[in-house]
């Protein structure tokens, strides 16, 4: 699974996660880039907030060494994409939180290609190996394509062969131990679930 997201805070998204890692017998890998900081409205920004969430999230899943989280301070993530298995696509606005997904004025796109090679959806692939290419900052010619395209190959690169150029650094807790209570988990849920 490879989500690019902008804030993940959600804890019903980590519980998930936390799941389907624990089922026995799981080859799951998960490699989650996010932004470093979050946005910069000067009115409402709350870094050590945003932190204390995104710990909150991420604090039972980097224990997991199938679990690779990066963020990218070469510049703000705004993405929402969600890759699963190189076959199906989520992208669009919404963020991955209840907020995002039930009442903000937000857009997805569902994707299955009906392109298949070699097992995987060709849009999936090629979106999930350009992307690691940007960020890894890796020219895309034939050989780093195909050595992308590999998602084993590519895993073992984003584990252990960051070139220089890499704009991704692993994430690194901050702001572990506050008090602070982030309202974005609060939010009431509009639809009475």
């Amino acid at each position: 699974i490879y989500i690019e997201e902008q804030y993940l805070a959600a804890p019903m998204l980590r519980d998930v996660l936390r799941a389907a890692l624990a089922k026995p017998g799981s080859t799951l890998d998960v490699v989650i880039v996010i932004s470093d900081n979050c946005e910069d409205f000067r009115a409402i920004a709350d870094q050590p907030g945003y932190d204390r969430a995104r710990f909150l999230f991420l604090k039972d899943l980097i224990t997991d060494a199938r679990v690779q989280v990066f963020s990218i301070k070469a510049y703000y993530l705004h993405s929402k994409v969600t890759i699963i298995d190189d076959v199906f696509v989520n992208i669009g606005s919404a963020n991955m939180n209840r907020r995002g997904l039930t009442h903000d004025a937000e857009i997805n796109a569902f994707v299955l290609d009906g392109r298949v090679e070699e097992g995987a959806r060709k849009l999936a692939r090629d979106l999930r190996t350009r992307l690691w290419a940007e960020h890894l900052g890796m020219p895309l010619t034939a050989s780093s394509y195909a050595e992308l395209n590999d998602v084993g190959r590519a895993l073992d690169i984003l584990r252990h062969k960051r070139p220089p150029t890499s704009k991704l650094l692993p994430y690194t807790t901050r702001n572990p131990g506050s008090d602070y209570t982030f309202q974005w988990t609060n939010v009431a849920d509009p639809l009475g679930f």
